[in-house]
């Protein structure tokens, strides 16, 4: 089960991936599974080398979230609309070290570290084995997709789309995979209003083969204090 843990500072809430981890997947459309693989089979295949990044963007915000599977660790930052860092968080030292950094106020920044407990950094540990492109897959192999042959792309990718079947949510779902590989390249979530697909947020996939720099905390002072935790959540103890 996911949990949260509460920083009481200008930091409001800290939500880590890992023993924390909240709904990156969930979207905004419900579909009938049809277990049909499409757009992701190459993952199967997949051999991850390098560090995950998803970054998902919309109108009031952008956040980029980077897993490095074989190091057991990762970075979640998240930015306003006017690209301002809202928060950074950082879990290292194979899901066990915490850091939050916050946006710079008055030319000071606000940081905090903490060790988690160890039934939860057990967790966490074992969590961040696990790959979110390969999650992905799983996701779009679950959904229903046919192929949308109106769209003109200028990144070799095809495009299929997904149709929410729910009439009271008029969603539309375009995924972009690679011509070549099939890798899941781009979703794209859209609200049909008056018959026209307006861009709503929009999700990217890649591997980067060397990108240390988003993991990096020398360059801050962060203030170690106790993790700001509850255990009654944690997924062993349910």
């Amino acid at each position: 089960m996911n949990k949260k843990y509460i920083i009481v500072s200008s930091i409001a809430s800290v939500c880590v991936l890992g023993a924390i981890y909240i709904g990156f997947f969930g979207g905004n459309t419900q579909v009938e599974a049809s277990a049909n693989e499409i757009a992701s089979k190459a993952l199967d295949t997949l051999k991850v080398s390098g560090v995950e990044h998803i970054k998902t963007t919309s109108k009031s915000s952008k956040t980029d979230h980077y897993r490095d599977v074989k190091g057991s660790r990762e970075v979640s930052i998240e930015y306003g609309a006017d690209g301002s860092l809202i928060k950074k968080t950082i879990v290292d030292k194979a899901g066990e070290r915490v850091t939050v950094v916050g946006p710079e106020i008055d030319g000071k920044q606000e940081a905090y570290t903490w060790t988690l407990p160890k039934d939860i950094a057990e967790e966490n540990k074992e969590l961040l084995k696990a790959s979110l492109l390969d999650e992905i897959k799983k996701e779009l192999d679950q959904q229903s997709w046919t192929f949308d042959a109106s769209v003109k792309t200028k990144e070799q990718a095809i495009v299929f789309k997904q149709v929410n079947k729910d009439k009271n949510e008029n969603n539309v779902v375009k995924v972009y995979t690679d011509s070549k590989t099939s890798f899941p390249k781009k979703k794209e979530t859209y609200q049909v209003v008056d018959r026209s697909e307006e861009l709503v947020s929009t999700e990217e996939y890649s591997i980067e083969s060397d990108n240390d720099s988003v993991f990096d905390t020398s360059k801050i002072s962060p203030k170690e204090i106790p993790a700001p935790v509850t255990t009654e959540a944690t997924k062993k103890g349910n």
